[in-house]
């Protein structure tokens, strides 16, 4: 018993199993987590190694050599780079796609293992972490109110913090903005000298007078009771009281007098204070804190950023009057803002699906039975989604929105050919059963060819990198979605048509009225429309030469004008946010830095139109908290953009607005860098220049010449930018060791003393309701800004005598040492520039070549390589190229298992190369350049094109076995599935007309797969009706030439006639 014959005889039991799949695919699209991309583990790690006090140089030589050495043999590994700094060593590993990150991680710590012993005695034991995408901050908050930035900072982390680190999903929180309170002891110069003391003596004194031991236990009346001594400070009196030093006593004059106790209070003033500025907060030019969030690994963004809005509301009723914490980003809004872009694309294609259906059927019933298959096939991959693990992202939903228009393909080859049976009046159950029977070979090869179009993007995910992992995502999508519809139209359509929306057609229920009126021009223009086709294809066959030559020029033509219509790596994404970055000079104070970026500020709100707010921040830390204190010469302005309908200036008109200013700041560097939420997918900067040499000064010196050239010569690149930065000024104090030694004093008393005396001291800590602060000893601001005021701090040596630093130290004024970066053991230099939007990657790369050939003339120890968009770019396209070779073959594999010959499909595959004539057409008209995601839309048109041709070249077959010539079987053929296949291509088409030409928010990634299977589709349908016929019939034409003389020459031989004498008889 047929598959069909099983499906329409039980329509309950398959009504009943599609309803409980339903309510299951329900659930699971409720339940479905939501996020901008596919979850992408980056496969890096970075060993970081503190080696304090010692230079880059010595860092690099006894540190990073060593490493690197022992690391390069860690398996699966694609790239070792380094960071060479003053104290630390950082080493990074950028491991293949695919690579089991536990694994790498316990290889890295085995080979470790090896080389610690062999590590310096002053270097720290080497660290590993791994680079986690959840380390970027999902919301950002700001706290405003009627306080100080200090108080408002002490309710942030005293109330509001803790209170979000319990929503489930939340990491933690860091507060930036407003400064750290603290207890302040500020000693004086003068009597440090009066009273003979030095400021690490009295951290000693406070510590041992703020301590709580724990005695062990006592008995009691039979009960044991812990011992604690509770010698902690309960108030700031009690710090002031604390006894520093005893002076005078002893015998004086035959008497003995009692010595005079020296109390904190009476050489220091201790007060509650605050550290010293390190970073400032500013939104809208109100001073403010701000707290950003970070989410737990693994965990669902959009889940914890609603978790979290639900906790604030909370939080808000619990802070005292006044405190108002505001969002001010948070990267799941435009997660959702994109979902939603995508969902609606996907829903009016499908709509302009069922819409061209109804005109081709023009009956309500049929448009019905496909308008349901749409959402059931939706809900059954959306389900398989949810039990698969992947999330609803922008990639996923592309794959829903591609699959819509061909969701339908596989329904309405069924449905079409039941109302055929129907027309010539069969019964509902036989027109069922053979209309279905009929086509499922056909639908089922139609399926299998798009499908294994997706098999080499999986296959080949690890080669693709990145590019590889968003990718899976859609093909599996696809995948499902198609396997779905399959089902769907071989077990759902057969029992709704005739069962529960029995089909009936105009044989059955005549139209009559005014709908009859309404019909007639609509059935005219099919009949007319299917005649006219019908004589098109007579006239091609009879002037196959011109068909085929008109259509290679166009090919040829099409070809020469890729690299004129040029290709960027990946279209750049809609931000929803501008982050403008200010680096001023190494040593520029707090103060200077914020004047510079008040008055960029005052820039930005003259001219910018649209923005909803300026977030001002200065003191950037490092990202993985790492590597010291924050850069107080860095500061950055957030300018947010409002919702994607509600802009005025988008984020690129501000960017070209803000680039015309600088110039006006000639000592700072100024750059962009790309929205929180949206990821930069491909190399770190389009354009990047390596120079490769162990010289650093003469590297330093060509890299400036490099990034003069792009700035004077370039235009179209963007905010040059080196990455070898000139040194920290500072100040060496040299030593004079033997007279130290003479002294009584080492290195690391006098530099601790130091320390003390200019950076300040955490002596110990001090409790009070529940909030713990620091006590900071530390010298008066007017004691320890100027140079001149070193000489005036002295060191205690052991035998208690008061040394001044000047007696064996003197200073010189240097700058410090720069950062060391190598890559795959050599040192390295980039030069990184970023480009206009949609600039063409291919010319301006050429131009930077042809310059740099010119201009900077060739050296032996310097080598300059290009990495950047256009080098990934042209990998990628050569990894496409193979992947593309597999995918046709693999679709040509399918054709010839259903044709059962090698000839059928190879007639097919002629449609594939010229569809490209409509991807250079489209791409040309939209002004828009290609791409990498145009390989992929190539990749998906591949498996569709073919479709078309394969119904063609199955009814043509169909028609010479019943005896029609090769002719007239060809322009039959044509006739007849004229409306089959204009039907699924325009239901494609449209379905993606949203996805290609309205795209919005997050859709960017997306567009250009729509633009290149609808561009590549529309023009390959054309030739498939066209070029398909006269190709089938110059093929054909041989083999039956072939086949005729192959029989004659059987006759021949059957009859015992000789050639020679067969050739005189025909003449």
């Amino acid at each position: 018993m047929s598959i069909a014959k099983t499906v329409v005889s039980r329509p309950t039991t398959i009504f009943i199993a599609f309803a409980l799949l339903f309510g299951l695919g329900v659930f699971a699209t409720l339940n479905l987590p939501i996020d901008l991309y596919p979850e992408i583990e980056p496969p890096i790690l970075v060993v970081y190694t503190s080696y304090s006090g010692a230079g880059p140089e010595e860092v690099e030589r006894m540190v990073t050599r060593p490493l690197e050495g022992t690391l390069s043999n860690v398996s699966s590994l694609e790239k070792l780079s380094s960071t060479s700094s003053k104290g630390s060593s950082m080493v990074m590993l950028t491991f293949t796609y695919g690579t089991d990150m536990a694994d790498a991680a316990n290889s890295v710590r085995d080979n470790l293992e090896l080389v610690k012993r062999f590590l310096p005695d002053g270097a720290d034991t080497p660290l590993i972490f791994k680079f986690d995408p959840s380390m970027i901050p999902i919301m950002g908050l700001m706290v405003t109110g009627n306080r100080t930035p200090e108080e408002l900072r002490e309710i942030a982390e005293n109330t509001i913090l803790p209170r979000i680190e319990q929503v489930p999903g939340v990491a933690m929180g860091s507060v930036s903005g407003g400064r750290q309170k603290i207890i302040k002891v500020e000693i004086s110069q003068n009597r440090l000298e009066a009273y003979g003391l030095t400021i690490t003596q009295i951290k000693g004194m406070l510590a041992s007078q703020n301590i709580s031991v724990s005695a062990g236990s006592i008995l009691d009346n039979g009960l044991s009771y812990l011992l604690a001594t509770s010698g902690e400070y309960k108030s700031l009196d009690e710090i002031g009281a604390t006894v520093i030093s005893y002076k005078g006593g002893g015998v004086v004059n035959g008497q003995l007098e009692p010595s005079k106790v020296v109390r904190l209070r009476d050489i220091a003033d201790v007060y509650e204070g605050y550290r010293d500025e390190d970073s400032l907060v500013y939104v809208n030019g109100q001073p403010a804190v701000q707290i950003t969030v970070q989410k737990q690994s693994g965990k669902n963004s959009v889940q914890t950023a609603r978790e979290l809005r639900k906790r604030l509301v909370q939080i808000s009723k619990e802070v005292p009057q006044g405190i108002k914490i505001t969002e001010i980003f948070n990267t799941t809004d435009i997660i959702e803002n994109s979902i939603n872009q995508v969902t609606s694309s996907a829903l009016q294609g499908a709509l302009l699906a069922v819409l061209i259906l109804f005109i081709f059927l023009r009956s309500v019933k049929p448009t019905l039975i496909i308008g349901i298959t749409i959402p059931v096939s939706l809900l059954f991959t959306l389900m398989l989604m949810y039990f698969w693990g992947l999330t609803l992202n922008v990639m996923t939903l592309a794959g829903l929105a591609l699959g819509v228009g061909m969701l339908v393909d596989n329904s309405i080859v069924i449905l079409e050919n039941i109302y055929r049976y129907r027309e010539k009046g069969a019964k509902l159950t036989a027109a069922a059963i053979l209309g279905s029977q009929e086509m499922i070979n056909a639908i089922l090869s139609s399926t299998l060819t798009t499908i294994c179009v997706f098999a080499p993007l999986v296959m080949f995910k690890g080669q693709l990198g990145i590019v590889g992992e968003l990718f899976s995502g859609l093909s599996f999508t696809v995948v499902i979605s198609l396997s779905m519809s399959l089902v769907v139209a071989m077990l759902l359509i057969p029992v709704l048509t005739s069962h529960y929306l029995p089909l009936t057609t105009r044989v059955q229920k005549p139209l009559s009225g005014f709908l009859a009126v309404l019909d007639k021009p609509f059935a005219t223009f099919f009949d007319w429309l299917d005649n006219a086709y019908r004589r098109a294809v007579d006239r091609v066959l009879r002037h196959k030469v011109a068909t085929i030559l008109v259509l290679l020029s166009l090919f040829i033509a099409s070809l020469i004008a890729i690299p004129q219509i040029g290709y960027v790596f990946m279209p750049e994404q809609q931000a929803d946010s501008v982050t403008l970055n200010v680096e001023l000079p190494i040593g520029t104070p707090i103060a200077e830095t914020e004047a510079v970026l008040k008055q960029i500020q005052g820039i930005l709100e003259a001219e910018l139109q649209g923005y909803k707010r300026i977030i001002l921040s200065i003191g950037q830390r490092n990202l993985l908290g790492i590597g010291g204190a924050a850069s107080v010469n860095k500061g950055s302005l957030q300018i947010t953009l409002p919702e994607f309908k509600e802009r005025i200036d988008s984020a690129e008109t501000m960017k070209n607005k803000i680039r015309a200013h600088f110039n006006d700041f000639p000592g700072a560097t100024l750059s962009f860098n790309a929205s929180s939420a949206t990821m930069r997918i491909g190399s770190a900067s389009p354009i990047d220049i390596i120079i490769k040499t162990q010289d650093l000064t003469k590297g330093k010196a060509i890299a400036d010449k490099i990034a003069q050239i792009l700035k004077e010569k370039v235009p179209e690149a963007k905010e040059p930018s080196i990455d070898l930065k000139d040194g920290l000024p500072q100040i060496e104090l040299v030593f004079d060791r033997e007279r130290m030694y003479a002294l009584g004093l080492n290195v690391y008393t006098v530099g601790n003393e130091l320390k003390a005396a200019v950076d300040g001291v955490t002596a110990t800590k001090y409790r009070t309701s529940g909030s713990e602060y620091d006590v900071v000893l530390i010298l008066p601001e007017a004691d320890r800004s100027e140079l001149p005021d070193l000489d005036k701090i002295f060191v205690m040596n052991p035998a208690g005598q008061k040394i001044p630093l000047a007696s064996f130290a003197s200073y010189k004024k240097t700058t410090g040492p720069i950062t060391i970066r190598r890559e795959n053991q050599g040192r390295v230099i980039h030069v990184t520039a970023g480009t206009n939007t949609g600039a063409a990657i291919n010319k301006i790369e050429s131009k930077i070549r042809g310059l740099i050939a010119q201009e900077i003339p060739a050296e032996d120890d310097v080598v300059i390589e290009y990495a950047g968009d256009y080098q990934q770019l042209m990998e990628y396209v050569g990894k496409f190229a193979l992947i593309m070779l597999v995918a046709v073959f693999l679709v040509f594999g399918v054709m010839a298992s259903q044709f059962e010959s090698f000839r059928d499909p190879f007639i097919i595959i002629f449609t594939i190369p010229l569809s490209v004539i409509g991807i250079v057409v489209i791409y040309g008209l939209t002004g828009e350049v290609f791409n990498i995601l145009t390989a992929v839309g190539l990749l998906v048109l591949v498996g569709v094109i073919v479709n078309n041709g394969i119904v063609l070249v199955d009814y043509t077959n169909l028609l010479r076995k019943r005896g029609l010539s090769l002719h007239d079987a060809c322009v039959e053929a044509a006739g007849n599935r004229l409306r089959p296949i204009l039907m699924t291509t325009l239901t494609t088409v449209l379905g993606l007309v949203p996805m290609a030409f309205f795209p919005g928010e997050g859709s960017e990634l997306v567009a250009p797969i729509g633009k290149t299977v609808l561009g590549g589709l529309s023009f390959g349908t054309l030739m498939t009706l066209f070029l398909m016929p006269v190709i089938y019939a110059i093929f054909n034409k041989r083999a039956d030439e072939r086949k005729a003389r192959a029989e004659a020459r059987r006759e021949r031989i059957a009859a015992g006639v000789t050639r020679k004498a067969a050739t005189e008889v025909s003449k």
